[in-house]
């Protein structure tokens, strides 16, 4: 009806989040600092490509000449885009060097929201930890204590490690991706978030099995 208080009829959780603003305004604060080699590579490549959400662009079809490895990201792998601010586009990508098998699809296929980091294997110290890419092209980084971070201007990354265990890797261009403890894998740090220096985002939920 027109008039009357307002009534709520379906309780809908908020797209946007105060912490977007907090993570993003935190990366202002970063100061120059060492990038690792792999990182510097990881964003010549295709790094970039995933914080924006244009992977399917960077890849070979269908098999890498200097690798040997297959890769699959077409029009036949692309399920659905959901348009807004910040669309959500589900492309499916197979990589045949991709020895996860916890994913959704299958060993080798994954999307782009597959991101994690997990704890160096074989390194000692526990601020060490590996970034995991969409197609799982494991990435080692410097050691960062909480509160702590690095950034590299010559590739346009920034690391960041929150005071209450949050990650948060972002690009020159505003895009960021923010990493929350998982509770099924104590080593591992989980997607939580993605989206832009304008507040626009994706926020993921899990279910009790962190599916």
């Amino acid at each position: 009806r027109i008039g009357g208080p307002l009534l709520v009829v379906r309780d809908i959780r908020s797209g946007r989040s105060q912490i977007t603003l907090v993570a993003t305004v935190a990366l202002m604060f970063l100061r120059p600092g060492k990038m690792l080699s792999e990182i510097a590579c990881f964003a010549a490549g295709i790094g970039m490509s995933i914080l924006t959400q244009k992977a399917a662009t960077a890849l070979p079809h269908p098999v890498s000449a200097a690798t040997g490895a297959k890769y699959l990201a077409g029009d036949d792998d692309f399920d659905f885009s959901l348009p807004g601010h910040f669309p959500l586009d589900w492309q499916r990508v197979y990589s045949s060097r991709d020895e996860r098998t916890e994913g959704m699809f299958g060993q080798g296929w994954s999307v782009m929201y597959e991101v994690s980091l997990v704890r160096t294997p074989g390194s000692a110290d526990e601020n060490c930890m590996t970034f995991v890419s969409g197609m799982g092209r494991r990435l080692e980084m410097e050691a960062v204590l909480p509160g702590g971070g690095f950034y590299s201007p010559g590739e346009g990354l920034a690391v960041r490690r929150g005071e209450q265990g949050h990650w948060l890797i972002s690009s020159d261009d505003g895009q960021f991706f923010l990493f929350e403890a998982d509770p099924h894998h104590p080593q591992r740090q989980r997607l939580k978030m993605l989206g832009d220096r304008n507040s626009n985002c994706l926020n993921l939920y899990y279910d009790d099995r962190g599916r």
